[in-house]
């Protein structure tokens, strides 16, 4: 089953193969001024919409057919290139969006030393 996809990287869910997301959470926010009045409150002025941000996890696991390293490196190159890219849920295009920053948790290892599962948050920034 088909979740979603990040640029060229599809979240997919299937009795052989797992990757996807878990824990999405959007933030919108606004700007306001402040402007101060002699000896009464200030009063706020309406300036904009900020760019939305999301954040989501990840867990690559070898077990479920998938090369942790290899997605981690695909979505740190997006990174580190300031690539710009589309994010869709579902049927639902959420916009383009850039990767702002990874963290990577390795949490198992092969008998040979090999990363066998990494647990990845992402967060990832609209781009305007």
């Amino acid at each position: 089953m088909l979740v979603g996809s990040l640029g060229k990287i599809i979240f997919v869910v299937s009795s052989h193969y797992i990757k996807t997301i878990d824990e999405l959470k959007f933030e919108n926010s606004v700007t306001y001024a402040e402007h101060q009045i002699l000896k009464r409150k200030p009063k706020l002025e309406f300036l904009n919409e900020n760019l939305k941000t999301a954040s989501f996890n990840i867990q690559l696991k070898a077990i479920y057919n998938v090369n942790p390293l290899a997605a981690a490196k695909e979505l740190n190159d997006y990174m580190v290139n300031g690539t710009v890219v589309r994010f869709i849920m579902g049927i639902e295009n959420k916009g383009k969006f850039v990767i702002t920053s990874l963290k990577e948790n390795h949490k198992h290892f092969s008998q040979f030393g090999t990363v066998s599962a990494i647990d990845l948050e992402v967060n990832i920034k609209e781009y305007h």
